[in-house]
């Protein structure tokens, strides 16, 4: 099998995370009970064995803009809900390209703000990574002709494996490539974000390999931001004032 890339400098890094107030906290893993209990992992590099998940996985990203970038896509216009809208418009009314982005700008729910926390951790020691980072040439080429992955490859359709395939949204084959990382002992994956791939460092961490060590206090997401403004506007979401402080008089 040729060689892959690995990485094991993660532990030179402060690494990112946007991670829930919810038990068990911004940087905790979440735990295999719940995984297992909801049908396994949805997430790009989670386990994908489903009920009977071994590890599960903490994302994170080197930038800040990243961890924005992926916590807020949901939040995004579908494309149903453009449809939907064009189909409404009278077959008269013309809109130029600012009148149309206007009305398919989506506020942030304030949720976001009231359960989400910005965290910074160091991985501890030096556990090895996958690298699938899209200048990972050489994983692509390994995974493309290993026996394991052969399977999975050709029922997706694919002869052989690129560096791009490894940023797509194909859950099916990202699970598969956490697996055959997972049972190698790997620590985790380091592989480029969806949303920026040229200029992103993201990482996946394995529960049970790579132990972490939190960087300061989590901290509110601040509406000013300017990372969280620039994605927001980059994705057509509007950021909410903060709500008025009830007056407790």
């Amino acid at each position: 099998m040729p060689p892959i890339n690995v990485l094991h400098g993660a532990s030179m890094r402060v690494l990112q995370r946007v991670g829930s107030t919810r038990p068990p906290g911004p940087l905790g893993w979440p735990s295999l009970e719940f995984v297992r209990s909801n049908g396994g992992g949805r997430h790009r590099f989670d386990d994908p064995l489903g009920s009977d998940s071994e590890y599960t996985v903490l994302y994170a990203a080197e930038e800040r803009r990243d961890c924005f970038a992926e916590t807020l896509d949901q939040y995004r216009v579908t494309f149903d809900e453009i449809a939907a809208l064009v189909d409404r418009l009278p077959p008269d009314q013309q809109l130029d390209e600012e009148e149309f982005e206007s009305l398919l700008a989506r506020p942030i729910p304030e949720v976001y703000f009231e359960r989400k926390r910005l965290a910074s951790f160091a991985i501890l020691g030096m556990p090895p990574f996958l690298d699938v980072r899209l200048s990972a040439t050489d994983t692509a080429d390994a995974l493309s002709v290993d026996p394991h992955l052969a399977p999975v490859l050709g029922a997706l359709g694919l002869r052989r494996l690129t560096p791009s395939d490894l940023v797509s949204g194909d859950r099916r084959l990202t699970q598969a490539v956490s697996r055959w990382s997972y049972e190698r002992e790997f620590g985790g994956i380091a592989f480029n974000g969806s949303h920026t791939p040229h200029d992103s460092e993201c990482w996946a961490l394995f529960s049970g390999r790579t132990e972490i060590l939190s960087v300061g206090s989590a901290a509110s997401i601040d509406r000013h931001d300017p990372d969280l403004l620039a994605v927001a506007r980059r994705f057509n979401l509007i950021v909410p004032e903060s709500p008025p402080l009830l007056d407790s008089a």
